[in-house]
């Protein structure tokens, strides 16, 4: 009798190795895995579910390797539970060379976390990997777990001292997510990340003691995520570089990889219980590069449903190298959902960019207080050789809920801030402080409008702004040697300006000429609003002395223009640029015809 062929398939099918949990279980230093006799119950971790706990094996530090794998491993999971703050309570597995521990289970149905460090209630963990071999965990159902069920645990992951890490799993946990324990982990020479989510730090249990979670970048790094959160909640978290690296690099998609994008969320803290202790969630990618796609960056925001939450907590993003491309930025937001809104606490969001390029297809929302009183404040930092550009609006600082301190403050001491909208302050009235400081670089404005509370320039460069306003500090105070830059070409905008133009003693006009563009009579530089005169003079053009009464000349590929800058122009106090007209032909045969009579003369004197 002929079988059907799915009856023949179930047949020929190899049956599913049922799992067995298999426990270390030798004090014997860098023993091997392959030895059955220092597994318990005895046998191969082949296919099974292996623990190293408190029984055996255990180390004095990261570096004295208790067990090592000696031949390649594929685990249905992995754990690490042992516990204890001194003696011997690391457990320290080594990879040999040329060696991969694998984890990918064979089972129907994989295990919820297919690797494991922490887990013990009331207890720390501390475990490393270590070795020139791999560590592989491809268990898109699974998800990996670095933390602990209870408050003030410290669980500790050290890949340090490992060749290379790669892992694709639905979800990253590093420190506590529904518990609120802490989970450090130190990233390995190489390694490649994929998870629909990657929790750094994100406690979401009903009490305000969260810890903070560290994540030790290595030399490469790519972390593939449709969603990355780094402090969230009630736990901190905090991105670094390991130190001694040479160059380390970073790199950030969405899930995908390729051009998709994550949404990267830094600093957000949500909590219906309150947050009675300082949080700070940080991305610091300093001492290396990042090369991100991100959708929506969230840096710093805090939102509640209590009264009277102390403590201070932060969101913060900095790098000095590489290439962040963004869509949209809110930058420091704080929201009341429900209850009575207390005043203790704070919320402070930074952008800094030290270095490399940093650019934003949208606008960025800096300090939105949505409803209640905690200060919040927002700072946008662009310093060194930082490039910033923004095609949006930049929004410094809102309100639309009950009265609070909120500030936005703007600096730019390098680098390079080009916005291509406005720099505005937002809604709120009273309760909304905004700020603009320039000590270096440049911040331009790409002929949009500048209108906040307080501006500052000691030095720097201002450059193509069509409107100015400074409600506090009143009117553009250019110190020292600061600058005033107009490009002059088909977009020139003139400065419409409100309050009085003061100029320092080394005050230096930067005007640049397009190629291809022919200049016109006369460009009303800064239009006063109202009839007080120009404070000072400008030192010098372009860095350069003007000529007798305030002349220079402009040049580009379609010649050489003189102009005369004039400081009581347009309506008498407006800054002009006026063209120097060449002599006509009449001017110059009268003049000719003057001197020769003026020789004949002095030969019939003769």
């Amino acid at each position: 009798m002929k079988l059907p062929l799915f009856a023949l398939l179930v047949v020929l099918a190899p049956p599913l190795l049922a799992q067995t949990t298999r426990t270390w279980n030798t004090n014997t230093a860098a023993a091997a895995w392959s030895a059955p006799g220092n597994w318990d119950p005895s046998g191969t971790p082949s296919g099974n579910d292996l623990i190293f706990g408190d029984d055996a094996g255990e180390t004095a530090n990261a570096t004295t390797v208790g067990n090592v794998v000696d031949q390649d491993y594929t685990l249905n999971s992995l754990t690490y539970n042992n516990t204890g703050t001194s003696g011997n309570f690391w457990q320290v597995t080594e990879i040999g060379s040329g060696f991969t521990l694998t984890l990918n289970s064979a089972s129907v149905t994989p295990p919820a976390t297919i690797f494991s460090v922490g887990g013990v209630a009331s207890a720390s963990t501390r475990a490393a990997i270590r070795g020139s071999g791999s560590l592989v965990i491809n268990e898109a159902a699974s998800s990996i777990y670095v933390g602990g069920p209870t408050s003030g645990q410290s669980t500790t992951l050290d890949l340090s001292g490992l060749g290379s890490f790669s892992a694709t799993v639905a979800t990253v946990n590093f420190g506590g997510d529904s518990s609120r324990a802490q989970g450090d982990v130190l990233l390995a020479d190489n390694n490649t990340i994929t998870a629909t989510t990657f929790n750094l730090g994100t406690s979401t249990a009903s009490t305000s003691s969260g810890v903070a979670s560290d994540l030790t970048l290595g030399q490469s790094n790519v972390i593939h995520a449709d969603t990355i959160n780094v402090g969230k909640n009630y736990g901190g978290g905090t991105i670094v570089y390991r130190g001694g690296l040479t160059a380390p690099t970073t790199e950030i998609r969405g899930t995908a990889g390729g051009n998709s994008r994550t949404d990267l969320n830094v600093g957000t803290f949500v909590s219906s219980f309150g947050i009675n202790n300082n949080k700070a969630g940080s991305a610091d990618f300093s001492g290396g590069s990042v090369d991100a796609l991100i959708n929506q960056l969230n840096i710093g925001s805090r939102t509640e449903a209590t009264a009277n939450v102390a403590g201070t907590t932060s969101g913060s993003f900095i790098m000095d190298s590489g290439t962040v491309d963004v869509n949209a930025v809110t930058l420091g937001q704080t929201t009341y959902t429900s209850g009575t809104p207390g005043t203790l606490g704070s919320m402070t969001a930074t952008l800094n960019v030290k270095g490399g390029s940093f650019t934003v297809n949208g606008g960025v929302n800096m300090a939105q207080n949505v409803s209640g009183p905690i200060p919040l404040t927002a700072n946008l930092l662009v310093s060194g050789t930082g490039s910033v550009t923004i095609a949006g609006n930049v929004t410094a600082g809102s309100q639309t809920g009950s009265a609070g301190t909120v500030a936005a403050n703007v600096v730019v001491s390098g680098g390079t801030l080009l916005i291509q909208g406005n720099l505005a302050e937002g809604s709120g009235g009273a309760g909304v402080t905004s700020s603009v400081t320039v000590s270096g670089g440049t911040l331009d404005l790409d002929h949009g409008t500048l209108s906040v509370d307080h501006f500052t320039q000691t030095a720097g460069t201002l450059k193509n702004v069509a409107s100015f306003a400074a409600t506090a500090t009143g009117g553009l105070n250019l110190q020292n040697s600061s600058k005033l830059a107009f490009d002059i070409n088909s977009s020139f905008s003139t400065l419409n300006l409100a309050g009085t133009l003061t100029l320092g003693a080394g005050s230096d006009l930067i005007l640049t000429l397009a190629d291809g563009y022919v200049p016109g009579s006369s460009f009303t530089l800064v239009a006063n609003d109202l009839s007080d005169a120009i404070s000072g003079t400008f030192a010098t053009l372009n860095g350069a002395a003007f000529g007798a009464g305030d002349t220079f000349f402009l040049t580009n590929n379609q010649g050489t223009y003189q102009y005369r800058l004039l400081y009581d122009g347009g309506t008498g106090n407006d800054l002009v640029m006026q063209l120097v007209p060449e002599p006509s032909a009449a001017a110059l045969l009268l003049g000719g015809a003057v001197v020769l009579g003026t020789l004949r003369r002095r030969a019939r004197g003769g």
